[in-house]
């Protein structure tokens, strides 16, 4: 199999992040007054960038600033970046095995492109990919396919041979924008909504074996 490039989404995807997530959302309710929703809520709520997961937090309370609420949130968020959050199982072996089969990885993630390098370094990851993009690298967040573009020019992959891996509809969305073939992960915390992924796996493992043997 020909190098490929893929291109990893970060949260529900390569790291188990809703823990801290949550811990972040509900510290910055509190800043309001208003008491602290599930996990499981907030998991629902994670895809489409920060101010969007806090209007969804914070719609109990409408007459918001939300880019104050914004402000609070990314403050406790990086006060509990790494907490609990952890590397889904064979994360880090998988993209390793990738790699040395002569592989290209790449992230590209709505999460702040600030803290996304902070959670990949504090995990040990960040060596692995040769670009990481996150929000604010680009002006268009996930679906929109600028991130896309904007590693596979970078690393100088074209669209045959570059793949976007994820566990939401944004990111299944984006790979259809860019032209490029989708994996979705069953195991995150996503909702591929209406889009068809090219391929679908329960683990990261069976991921990786299948990309080992070429698809």
């Amino acid at each position: 199999m020909a190098s490929q490039l893929f291109i990893f989404d970060l949260d529900g995807t390569l790291v188990d992040s809703v823990d801290d997530l949550a811990t972040a959302v509900n510290l910055t309710r509190a800043e309001y007054g208003l008491g602290p929703i599930s996990i499981q809520t907030v998991a629902g709520y994670v895809g489409d960038g920060v101010r969007v997961l806090m209007e969804r937090a914070l719609q109990d309370k409408p007459d918001v600033d939300l880019d104050q609420a914004v402000r609070f949130q990314k403050s406790h968020y990086l006060a509990h970046l790494c907490e609990k959050t952890r590397p889904y199982a064979g994360v880090p072996e998988g993209l390793v095995r990738l790699r040395a089969a002569g592989h290209i990885l790449a992230v590209a993630t709505n999460k702040p492109a600030d803290m996304t390098e902070t959670l990949l370094q504090a995990l040990g990851l960040r060596p692995l990919f040769e670009a990481v993009y996150g929000g604010g690298s680009v002006p268009e967040l996930k679906p929109d396919p600028a991130m896309l573009v904007g590693i596979m020019s970078r690393l100088g992959f074209g669209k045959t041979d570059s793949w976007m891996v994820g566990d939401n509809r944004t990111d299944l969305e984006a790979a259809r924008r860019a032209g490029i073939r989708s994996v979705l992960m069953a195991y995150g915390i996503g909702d591929p909504g209406p889009e068809k992924p090219h391929l679908t796996f329960e683990t990261f493992d069976d991921f990786v074996e299948c990309m080992m043997r070429g698809p």
